[in-house]
């Protein structure tokens, strides 16, 4: 999921059209999960566990950062952004 963003980031990079591809309006999907950490056999295991899935339509790069950003200043929260692609 995350692989998908950071290459649409890179690929907008590369074309030289960074500013216009960041700048453009598209669809993101937001994952909120709850990060629990738990020790097994002194080992430290983290887990993710969902707690909602939500879509934004025509909204920026800089704008679902600001988002996804807004929900990880929480401690045990953390946002996943994912593109649509069509």
């Amino acid at each position: 999921m995350q692989q998908k963003f950071k290459t649409y980031l890179n690929m907008s990079a590369k074309k030289g059209k960074w500013t216009e591809r960041f700048n453009q309006k598209n669809d993101f999907d937001f994952t909120v999960s709850r990060v629990i950490v738990t020790r097994v056999a002194y080992s430290r295991v983290t887990k993710l566990i969902p707690v909602s899935q939500f879509s934004l339509f025509g909204i920026t790069v800089s704008e679902a950062q600001k988002i996804a950003r807004s929900f990880n200043t929480l401690a045990d929260h953390v946002c996943m952004i994912t593109l649509i692609e069509e």
